[in-house]
C-alpha cells in the first residue's frame, strides 16, 4: 500500500494491512496537520512514514507474534509527534528521525513488548525534544537515542530480559537523560553528555541481574549523575566529569 499527499493541509492517511509481508508507504510533503495511522497484524511486515510540514503525528502499531517487522518515521518540521508500538514481534526494529523542531520540540514513544533480538533508535534534533522507549519481556534488545541542542528528555526502560544495550547521546546543555533496567545479566547502560552539556543529568538504575555495566561521561558545568545498581553481582559502574 502506498500513500502520497502534498501540497495541502489537515491531511489524514491511514493504512491496515492483516497478512504476512506487507509494506505500507505513506509520504506526506508540504502540508500542515499532517496525521497518519498504520497498522499491521503479520510477521515480515515493513511501515515508512515521511512528513513535511507542521503539527505532524503519526501512529504504527505492528502486531500478532511478528517476526522482523520493520517500522521507519521521519519528520521533517514543527510540533511533530511518533508513537510506534510492536508487541510479541522477533527480530523486529524501529527508527525514528525528527528535525528541525524550532525549539517547539517532537516527541517520539516506542513500545516494544515480548521482543526478542529487537531494537529501537531515535534521533531529534534542534532541542526541547522528548523521546520515550520501553522495552520489556524480551532479550538482546537495543535502545539508542541521539538528541542534540538544549533541554532535551530522554528515556529508556527495560524490563525483565537480558543482555539489554541502552544508549543515549546528547549534545547541548540542560539535558536529562534516564535509563532503567530491571532483571536479566550482561545488560550495558551508556549515558554521553557532550557539548557544554552544562546543568545535565544523567541517571541510571540497574535492579536484579549480574554483569551489569553503567557508564556516564557529562561534559560541563553544574552537572549532575547517579548511577544505582542494585541486587546483583559483578556489576560495574563508571562516571567521568569534566
Amino acid at each position: 500500500a502506498t500513500v502520497s499527499q502534498s501540497n495541502g493541509s489537515n491531511l489524514t492517511a491511514s493504512v491496515s494491512q492483516s497478512d504476512e509481508s506487507e509494506v505500507a508507504t505513506v509520504d506526506q510533503v508540504n502540508g500542515n496537520d499532517l496525521s497518519v495511522s498504520v497498522m499491521q497484524d503479520g510477521t515480515s511486515d515493513m511501515a515508512s512514514v515521511m512528513q513535511t510540514g507542521n503539527n505532524n503525528s503519526v501512529t504504527v502499531s505492528q502486531t500478532a507474534d511478528g517476526i522482523g517487522n520493520t517500522a521507519s518515521v521521519t519528520q521533517d518540521g514543527n510540533n511533530s509527534a511518533v508513537s510506534v508500538s510492536q508487541i510479541a514481534a522477533m527480530g523486529s526494529s524501529v527508527s525514528v528521525t525528527q528535525y528541525e523542531s524550532y525549539s517547539d520540540g517532537n516527541m517520539t514513544t516506542v513500545t516494544q513488548d515480548a521482543v526478542l533480538g529487537s531494537s529501537a533508535t531515535v534521533v531529534q534534533d534542534d532541542g526541547f525534544n522528548i523521546a520515550t522507549v520501553s522495552q520489556s519481556n524480551g532479550s538482546n534488545l537495543t535502545a539508542s537515542v541521539s538528541q542534540s541542542d538544549v533541554a532535551n528528555i530522554a528515556d529508556i526502560a527495560q524490563i525483565g530480559g537480558s543482555d539489554l544495550a541502552a544508549d543515549v547521546f546528547q549534545d547541548g546543555n540542560t539535558n536529562m537523560a534516564t535509563v532503567a533496567q530491571t532483571g536479566g545479566i550482561f545488560n550495558i547502560a551508556d549515558i554521553s553528555q557532550e557539548g557544554d552539556a552544562a546543568f545535565a543529568v544523567a541517571t541510571v538504575t540497574q535492579d536484579g541481574g549480574l554483569n551489569n555495566m553503567a557508564t556516564v561521561l557529562q561534559q560541563g558545568t553544574s552537572a549532575v549523575a547517579t548511577i544505582s545498581q542494585m541486587g546483583g553481582s559483578n556489576n560495574s559502574a563508571s562516571i567521568a566529569q569534566h
